[in-house]
């Protein structure tokens, strides 16, 4: 049975990373080599930091947490890197993490190692589960959602094709490159690197990242509260919420990822391993890596409230872990050109504004909201947990005080530090409150899992299934159908919906250079085309569009390789911005006849927002 489990759990895995995709997707050799490449860095990586220690005897926790706590040490590995002026190719990361492991294989005696517990295997099984769910929301529709996605899109791209995360002075090539942490653009720009779609690398290597979260949250429960049965309720209810391992494209995803093997770290003592991990934590994202900070700060207080002899060696990790984060964060925020803005809670924070993320007609989240869970909304992270996932946490919540253990505590002190924060709307101190929605369960999930093992317990196996049950169904299914409901993009907020002039482009093979006259780059290298955001010609030929001549035009399409040109709506936007709207009108009808006289230029679409043309030589 316990082998049958696992075999399950891989296939649904292998399935879903190789057949789901029906759009942007790249030959299957690049599946499978960009696949090889991201396992091999991470357990290379993670095997390197931990120096090769058999850390767990159950053989599937000691790969899983050394893929892991590689995944935590990748952030600072590309920092380093970046920072002495190696060039970010696959090649350069991918020797490095395998060096000591080669080393370490061949010189020493086969692990001592015994197989895992049915338990380990079933968890597999709830992250295949969340991987797939989050593949399947992300290739609904073949564009990219929202805006961060399009700015990811255009970092991992200038990574992939220039080997590097830093920009020229005064080029804004994405605002989620330096001084923005780099850490998840650059991951995926390295993968990218060994296929041809930017796009389905974004979509299935963040997917891969919820799939992971929800095993390496699992080995850390199991570790923390030396409870198998209360590790596997937690991966599951992860995987159920709504709230929780959204298929948005955004660092936070990557940060979070991060958090389960760090503390796994901590709680194995393996404290150089956990201090390394830590500054990958740091230089993830911005809000998410302070929460970690201070979820951390709890930590130590949990466990020094019952041993004081701790605090030395976890302070110590932490000052560690801080201080070699400033390899990134010194010259990132002491540079004399930081861009327009490092991230909107770092700027307002200077500012002393401490009432950020928000407008004011918002309300603290009430009962209602709390458990009744929504399916549209904020696609980062829905709103509402759920009916019996709220039971059971208050189930664990009292049951917890009965029993003072140095991981009752710190579960209570996170919940109590994230759900506040969550309904901080109305308090002095009030930063991005919406997105903790998603990191109250980190701590809440461990009092549910709790709950459900107490029922367990007490009334036997079938209470506890029946509570997990109840689970997915109250929050289980409308984590479904928010995941795969079609979600919106950038695109069609400006073109109305007009989206399927940029959606035609999936039919172009990849790499196709694309002109966009009228939006931004990132909006082709998203559709897996090419219009490089780094040149400066190209960025800055677009300024003005509507005033140059159709011989500029064509000279400029020639010189710089484009085979074809979209024209749309937005070039009115960029002109009503500066001028009235009569005349803007009246220049956006004139250039549109203009480009339909070109002789260069063949039109091969038009819709009410959108017209698309072939570069005729």
């Amino acid at each position: 049975m316990r082998d049958s489990v696992l075999a399950f759990a891989v296939l649904v895995f292998l399935g879903a990373y190789f057949l789901l995709p029906y759009s942007l997707s790249p030959p299957i050799l690049e599946k499978m080599s960009s696949l090889a490449f991201f396992a091999l860095l991470s357990y290379g990586a993670g095997y390197t930091v931990t120096l090769g220690n058999a850390f767990a005897k159950d053989r599937l926790e000691l790969h899983i947490m050394r893929a892991g706590t590689g995944v935590a040490t990748l952030p600072l590995l590309i920092v380093i890197l970046d920072t002495v002026r190696i060039p970010l190719s696959w090649p350069v990361p991918l020797i490095l993490s395998l060096i000591y492991p080669a080393y370490h294989i061949l010189a020493k005696k086969k692990e001592k190692t015994s197989s895992s517990d049915e338990t380990a295997h079933w968890a597999l099984v709830a992250a295949a589960a969340a991987f797939t769910l989050a593949l399947a929301g992300s290739f609904a529709y073949p564009y990219l959602e929202d805006g961060d996605s399009w700015e990811h899109a255009a970092g991992a791209a200038y990574v992939a094709a220039k080997h590097t995360y830093t920009t020229p002075p005064g080029q804004i090539v994405s605002h989620y490159l330096p001084p923005y942490p780099p850490a998840y653009d650059t991951l995926l720009g390295l993968i990218h690197q060994l296929n041809t779609s930017v796009s389905w690398t974004l979509k299935t290597y963040n997917a891969m990242l919820v799939g992971l979260t929800v095993v390496f949250a699992y080995c850390f429960v199991r570790e923390f509260t030396g409870n198998r049965k209360i590790a596997l309720y937690y991966s599951i209810f992860l995987t159920a919420l709504p709230c929780f391992g959204s298929h948005a494209i955004w660092a936070h995803t990557l940060a979070v990822a991060t958090l389960y093997p760090f503390f796994y770290c901590v709680v194995k003592r393996m404290d150089k391993a956990a201090a390394v991990a830590f500054a990958g934590c740091m230089i993830t994202q911005p809000l998410t890596s302070a929460v970690i900070g201070v979820f951390y700060a709890l930590y130590v207080l949990a466990q020094t409230l019952t041993d004081r002899r701790q605090f030395k060696r976890l302070a110590a990790v932490g000052a560690a872990g801080l201080a070699i984060s400033m390899i990134y964060w010194l010259p990132a925020l002491t540079a004399p050109a930081r861009g327009d803005k490092l991230d909107g809670a770092v700027t307002e924070l200077t500012r002393m504004n401490l009432r950020i993320g928000f407008v004011e007609e918002d309300r603290a989240p009430g009962l209602t909201k709390l458990l009744l869970p929504k399916t549209s909304g904020d696609i980062y992270m829905m709103e509402g947990f759920g009916l019996a996932y709220c039971i059971l946490v208050v189930m664990g919540w009292f049951s917890l005080f009965k029993d003072r253990k140095p991981w009752t505590m710190t579960a209570l002190l996170w919940t109590l530090f994230a759900f506040a924060a969550l309904e901080s709307y109305g308090l002095p101190i009030s930063i991005y409150p919406g997105r903790f929605w998603g990191l109250v369960p980190v701590g809440a999930s461990i009092l549910a899992a709790k709950a459900a093992d107490d029922l367990g317990r007490r009334y036997g196996r079938s209470a506890a299934l029946a509570a997990v049950a109840l689970v997915l169904a109250t929050s289980g299914y409308y984590k479904v159908v928010a995941q795969t409901d079609q979600w919106p993009t950038d695109i069609g907020e400006v073109l109305e919906r007009n989206v399927q002039g940029y959606v035609n482009l999936v039919a172009f093979p990849p790499n196709t250079m694309v002109y966009p006259l009228c939006m931004d780059d990132k909006y082709v290298l998203g559709m897996d085309k090419m219009s490089p955001p780094w040149d400066p010609e190209v960025t800055g030929f677009r300024d003005g569009i509507m005033e140059k001549s159709q011989d500029e035009l064509n000279a400029f399409l020639a010189k710089n390789g484009y085979e074809y040109a979209i024209f749309d709506a937005y070039c009115y936007t960029r002109c009503a911005a500066k001028k009235d709207s009569e005349t803007c009108k009246a220049e956006f009808a004139a250039y549109t006849k203009d480009l339909m006289k070109n002789p260069k230029l063949k039109r091969i679409y038009k819709d009410e927002k959108t017209g698309m043309f072939k570069v005729v030589q």
